[in-house]
Order: C-alpha cells, then structure tokens, then sequence
C-alpha cells in the first residue's frame, strides 16, 4: 500500500498562507533542487503583471519550451494593461497554462483579436474571470463558453451603447453559471435580465435565480425594470451587496425586497437608499455610504451593529461624527472622504468626535478645501497632535492615515493586533472617492452650491495605486 500523496493545490494553499513569496525566493536560492521544485511549483502559481515588457517577456517564456512546466504551474494570472499588440502572444501564452483557475483582465479595451476570444473560451475549468473595459464584439463571444465560474467580474462601458441582454455571449454565461455563481459583479454598463414574474411575484423559471451568490456589485451600471425586480428571490444568498445607478432611491422600501435587505451584512451605496427604508438595514456590519446636501441625522439611519463605516461627500459633513460615539458604539473603522469642504475642524476637534469610539483604523481625506494648503507648521502641528493626543485619547488605534490638500501622513503601530482590517485600510487609504447619483431627494442644494451642478465628475472613477506597508511611519 503506497504512502498518502498531498494533492498539489492543498499543499500549494497551506505553503501560501504560511510562507511569503520573497522566503520563497530565498528557499529556492540555496541549492538546484530546491529552485527546481520551488520556482515552477510555487513562483509561478499567482503571476502579477503590471508593464506591457514583463507580460511580452512572461508570454515568450510560456509559449516556449523551457516555460512548458512553468505554464502547468499557474493557477491565477492578473494583467493590468494588455497592449493592442499583446492580445495574441497572451491567448497562446493561455493555451499552455492547462490548470489555470482565475484570470484577472483590468483593461483589455484595446484587444480586438479572435486569438484571445479562443484561448480563453476553452478555459472551461476556470473558475474566477475578471475582464474589465473590455471590447463587447470580441470578448463577449468567449466567456459564453465558461459555465462553472465562481465568480465573473465584468466592466464595461456605460456609454457604449451596448446592453448585456441573456441572449448575448456575457448575459449567457452569467444565466449559465448561476448554479455556480458566488460572486457576480457588473460594472459601469447595462443590463436587461429579462426575468419574467408570475402573477403571484414567484420565478417563471429557475433559470433567473442564482442561489448561491454571496456577493453582488452593481456599481454604475443601469439596470431595466430595476422597480421590477424582486431581488430576494433572484438572490436569496447574498450577504453583501453594492447599489447599482438609480434614480429611485425608494427601492429599498419595496416589500419584496424586505427579506433581501435584511439578509445583508455589507452594502455599499446612497443616503437615501438607506432612508427610505432604515429597519431593513438593521444586520449591517459594514456600510459604505455616499451623503446627499439634504442634512440628514446619522440616527435616522446608521444601524447600531455597524463596525466599518465608509463616508463621502462632496461638501463638508452636515451630520456632527460626534453623534457617531451614541449611534454606533461598537465602530472599529471609520473612513472620511470630503471632495470640498468648508473650513476645517482643528485636529483637536477631530480627535474630540472620535474618543469615545473603539476605533481600530481611521482615515480621514479632504481633496480641496475653502482655504489654503496647510502650512508646514500646520502640518507640524497636526503631526504632534495626532502623535500624542490621538493616541493617549484612543488607545484602540492601530493606524491613521490623514491627507488634506497638500498635506499628507500615515502612521501605524510597529505591531497591528487587529489585522483582520488592516488590508481594508490599506486598499481605502489608495481610493479616490465614488461619488454616486442621489435621485430626486438630492436636489436641494444651497444656493452657493447650485453654481457647481455642471462640475466634472473626473474624481468619480476609483484610482488603484500600489501600496507598500513599509510606506506607513510607525508609532
């Protein structure tokens, strides 16, 4: 009887989550049989590239020979740009990685050749797709063919004039998945489902639910008969959930979608969504939410569960945070984004709102203010205050990041004992804000802010930098 093997893929997870890709690297220095086992086996499994070279030179090495066991090894490849030139290396690069699981696509709007579309059509074991600002006439036409993903991440174009209908390439693999499906977003584009209702309000056929997702993103993107769709029977599973584009911010009051709202623990999206109907809300953890001009109460709405709290606003906030101690008592991360604001509150007047909270991370941007930059003394002076006060009236804190204007410092603790958060803080602190539509009950601006109604919205589109730990000034 021969010994137990341990599959590739379980041993690949536990090596993952023990061990960092550099002590790898180093591992595989010490002698040739350790780098022949480790460099294919491992290096290779999770592939990020982010520059037109590294994905040439990354392809060649595939497609050739010497890459054949390396190709083998891949299990998730992510690719920021693909060039306008790069689409037919990279589709033969993917016809030799045969145990590719996830592919991540960021900008692939420039690729318009069938060799792409074939190499990633026959990808039928993939299980995580994500293309974004893709072209519809040649990528819809491969992920038709996928009908096992877990997950499909799809960006488009709001204003290509294109709707993602069942009947197409892409709504086909999002119908033909939904046994599988476990996180389903569709982004910045339009959507017809086409789902057909019964006379008493249940499914005409199963095929227009999707029972097992979990996580369901919809921002941007504009959504036919959204009055009509009854989203707690097309999504009796989902937990967390981003708002699509509406101008009917009273869906949430709707009565079939009562079992929906109450199923979540994350939703990210308007003001008015959440007032329209408060008590649905009442099982958020975490909130992402996008404030109106109208001067709404922070108890009106915010359930008292919460402990992630994400805030943006284009004016000054008209709700005090000091309400936030009373409101939501058990807030271990709140993130603050102003696009303009009025005069700012002194740090001792910031630091005064939040003491009473058990605040883990703190994050608070403010892109253009009413008066100048600050001046390095003022920048001094919110270093010392933040340094020392900050963290004597919260002891909680394990990391701050505070940009205004000009002005910019991150400071976290040389050991993070919450690090359950800390990626979120690292991903919010590189956001710029999402400013989002607020419908009809968003109209009643002050005269001052009229003026501005016509205003770019270059900062509504989220910008992803990279982010270095190291980067963070420690306690």
């Amino acid at each position: 009887m021969s010994s137990p093997v341990l599959p590739y893929d379980v041993l690949l997870n536990i090596v993952s989550a023990t061990i960092d890709s550099g002590s790898l690297l180093n591992l595989a220095c010490t002698c040739q049989s350790m780098q022949q086992v480790i460099i294919p086996r491992f290096l290779f499994a999770h592939i990020n590239i982010h520059h037109s070279d590294v994905l040439r030179l990354f392809c060649e090495h595939i497609i050739s020979g010497a890459g054949s066991s390396d190709a083998d090894a891949v299990r998730s490849l992510a690719v920021e740009l693909v060039p306008e030139d790069g689409g037919s290396l990279l589709g033969s690069a993917l016809a030799k990685m045969h145990n590719i699981r996830e592919l991540r696509l960021l900008n692939v709007k420039k690729v318009y050749g069938r060799e792409m579309t074939a190499s990633l059509g026959s990808k039928t074991h993939l299980r995580h797709l994500q293309i974004e600002h893709f072209n519809y006439t040649t990528f819809h036409d491969a992920v038709g063919e996928l009908k096992e993903l877990h997950s499909i991440v799809i960006r488009g174009d709001p204003y290509g004039g294109y709707v993602i209908t069942p009947s197409c390439r892409a709504g086909k693999a999002i119908s033909e998945c939904r046994k599988t499906l476990e996180t389903l977003a569709i982004l910045s584009t339009v959507w017809d489902p086409q789902i057909d209702i019964t006379d008493n309000g249940s499914l005409a056929h199963s095929d227009y639910a999707w029972p097992l997702v979990r996580m369901l993103d919809l921002r941007g993107t504009s959504i036919y008969q959204w009055k009509r769709i009854n989203l707690s029977l097309y999504f009796p599973s989902v937990s967390s959930f981003v708002s699509p584009e509406t101008n009917y911010p009273s869906w949430t009051s709707l009565p079939c979608n009562l079992a929906f709202l109450s199923r979540l623990e994350s939703f990210e999206g308007t003001q008015e969504e959440m007032i329209a109907n408060p008590s649905a809300f009442s099982n958020l953890r975490r909130l992402k939410v996008s404030l109106s001009p109208a001067k709404y109460n922070f108890k009106q709405y915010l359930p008292p569960a919460l402990r992630v709290l994400k805030l943006t606003s284009r004016r000054h906030l008209s709700q005090p945070l000091e309400q936030l101690a009373e409101v939501t008592p058990n807030l271990t991360f709140l993130s603050v984004h102003i696009v303009e604001n009025s005069p700012l509150e002194t740090p001792e007047e910031l630091i005064a709102c939040l003491s009473h909270l058990p605040l883990a991370y703190f994050i608070f941007k403010c892109s253009l203010t009413t008066q100048s930059a600050l001046t390095l003394e003022e920048g001094i002076h919110w270093d010392t205050v933040f340094n020392e006060s900050a963290l004597s009236t919260i002891p909680t804190l394990q990391a701050i990041h505070l940009k205004i204007t000009l002005y910019e410092r991150r400071w976290r603790r040389e050991i993070i004992e919450d690090r359950d958060l800390y990626p979120q803080f690292l991903k919010e602190s590189v956001e710029e804000p999402s400013l989002r539509n607020h419908g009809s009950q968003g109209e009643d601006e002050d005269e001052d802010e009229d003026e501005d109604e016509d205003e770019d919205e270059d900062n509504d589109e989220y910008q992803h930098e990279d982010e270095d730990e190291d980067q963070d000034e420690v306690f």
